[in-house]
């Protein structure tokens, strides 16, 4: 499980994620130090704001919204392309 970064930019309002931990209990001191002002010695610690370059080629402020927990996939649970393109040739048939 994972834990991501999630900014949205005010100028363009487009959302989009950061660094990420593994831990929830690093991401929710984390959430708390930015809520309070806190300055982090974790270089990687998200800011309550940053410069985000729109696609437009404008450049806005982005605000940090929290922390989007990701459950990470299993790669034992993938199935592979061959095998899909095997699946939909015997659906298709």
């Amino acid at each position: 499980m994972e834990y991501k970064t999630i900014f949205k930019c005010r100028l363009c309002g487009e959302c989009y994620e950061g660094g990420c931990t593994g831990s929830e209990n690093i991401a929710f001191s984390a959430a708390i130090s930015v809520c309070l002002g806190v300055p982090s010695k974790d270089p990687q610690a998200p800011c309550m704001t940053e410069v985000h370059s729109c696609k437009d080629g404008g450049i806005g402020v982005a605000d940090f919204q929290g922390f989007r927990k990701v459950e990470k996939k299993s790669r034992s649970n993938r199935k592979g392309i061959t095998h899909l393109c095997k699946e939909l040739r015997q659906i298709y048939r």
